[in-house]
C-alpha cells in the first residue's frame, strides 16, 4: 500500500479501500515498519459541509502506515507505528457518538504497543471515508453514503425538508454552532504496567522500548490451586556398624508444605504443615525387614484438593506400616 505522503487529496473512498487485498500476514508488515512508535497526542472531530473530519494529531503523520477493511456497516482502519498518548505520557481512548446522521459511533483506541484502530460505525450502510495527511496529522473525512452521493441543493431554491439521513448545512447563529460531545478516557487501573526488564535486560519504560511487549502483571493471574510456593522434604538414614547392632538402622523424614490455594479462584486456602516420619529396619543378607511410623506426632493437615472445597483430601493420621523384602 502507498505511503500517506503519496496519497493525493481528497484521498480514497471506503468503497475503493475495502477492495484492496488484505495482507496475508499482518505481523510481517509490523516488523517492516521500523521500531519507532509515533505519539498521537490528540484526536479532534471537526464538522464539515459533507460530514466530519477526524484528525489524529501528530507532526509526523506521513510516517504512519494504514490498512483497512469493512465488516457490515463498520469501516475499520489500523494505523501502524503510532500510539494514542497524552503529552503526560498517559494512553487514552477517543469515542464520539452521533456526530452526524447515519454515523452512530467513531472510536480510536490502542490495540497493541504500536497500532491504533479507528472504527467508523454506520447506522445502516457502510460510510464513505477519505484518508489524507496534512500539517495537523492524519485526517479521516467521514460522510454517510447518502451524503456522499446526493446532489447538491441549489442555493436559490427555498429550503425544503431533507430526508432524515441527509446532513443539514451548517448555519451560523447568534448562539454559535451546536456543540459536539467528545469523550476522552484515560487508562488508569491496577493492572497497567509501565516498566519492563525482560525484553531489554534493563529497567526501561515500556513506551521507550522499540518493540511490542505483552506484560501480564501479577494481579491478573492467580496462583494454581494445591501448589505451594515453598515445599521442603528431608530424608536421612543411619545404619549401625558395630558387631552387636550390625544390620540395624534408623531413618528420619521431615516434610514441609507451605500454604496453598484451594481452587482456581483462590476462594480458600489450605494451611501449611510439617509432618515427621520415622523408620526402623534390619538387614540380613538379602532379607530386609522395616517398620515405618508415618505422621509420628499425629498432626492434622490437608494433603491436597480437587479444586473445590468439598473435595479437600485430609492427610493420614499416625499409622505404623510394616514391610519385609527379599533382594535377589
Amino acid at each position: 500500500m502507498q505511503q500517506l505522503s503519496e496519497v493525493e487529496r481528497p484521498g480514497t473512498s471506503a468503497k475503493m479501500l475495502v477492495q484492496l487485498p488484505t495482507p496475508s500476514n499482518p505481523n510481517d508488515q509490523r516488523e517492516d515498519r521500523g521500531s519507532e512508535v509515533i505519539q498521537i497526542t490528540g484526536v479532534k472531530a471537526n464538522p464539515t459541509s459533507k460530514g466530519v473530519e477526524v484528525i489524529l494529531e501528530t507532526p509526523v503523520g506521513t510516517q504512519l502506515q494504514v490498512t483497512n477493511r469493512s465488516t457490515g456497516s463498520n469501516f475499520i482502519v489500523d494505523v501502524f507505528g503510532g500510539q494514542l498518548r497524552l503529552p503526560s505520557g498517559e494512553a487514552f481512548t477517543f469515542r464520539s457518538d452521533q456526530l452526524l446522521a447515519g454515523i452512530t459511533e467513531i472510536t480510536a483506541q490502542n490495540i497493541d504497543a504500536n497500532t491504533v484502530r479507528v472504527t467508523v460505525v454506520g447506522e445502516k450502510a457502510l460510510p464513505t471515508v477519505e484518508l489524507y495527511d496534512d500539517n495537523a496529522g492524519l485526517v479521516f473525512a467521514v460522510a454517510t453514503t447518502a451524503t456522499a452521493t446526493s446532489p447538491q441543493q441549489p442555493t436559490q431554491q427555498p429550503q425544503t425538508q431533507q430526508p432524515e439521513n441527509q446532513i443539514q448545512p451548517t448555519q451560523p447563529s447568534a448562539s454559535g454552532d451546536e456543540p459536539i460531545e467528545l469523550v476522552v478516557t484515560g487508562e488508569q487501573d491496577n493492572y497497567r504496567a509501565t516498566d519492563g526488564s525482560t525484553a531489554t535486560r534493563t529497567d526501561t519504560p515500556l513506551r521507550d522500548v522499540p518493540q511490542s511487549i505483552q506484560v501480564i502483571p501479577q494481579q491478573v493471574w492467580s496462583r494454581l490451586f494445591a501448589t505451594p510456593e515453598n515445599a521442603v522434604s528431608l530424608w536421612t538414614t543411619y545404619e549401625f556398624q558395630r558387631s552387636g547392632l550390625k544390620g540395624f538402622g534408623v531413618g528420619l523424614g521431615l516434610f514441609y508444605v507451605g500454604e496453598r490455594e484451594g481452587d482456581l479462584k483462590n476462594d480458600f486456602q489450605l494451611p501449611d504443615y510439617l509432618r515427621t516420619d520415622v523408620t526402623l529396619f534390619y538387614k540380613y543378607r538379602q532379607l530386609r525387614a522395616q517398620l515405618n511410623f508415618i505422621n509420628l506426632f499425629n498432626i492434622d493437615y490437608f494433603e491436597t484438593t480437587g479444586g473445590q472445597i468439598t473435595r479437600v483430601v485430609p492427610g493420614s493420621p499416625f499409622m505404623v506400616e510394616g514391610r519385609i523384602s527379599w533382594e535377589f
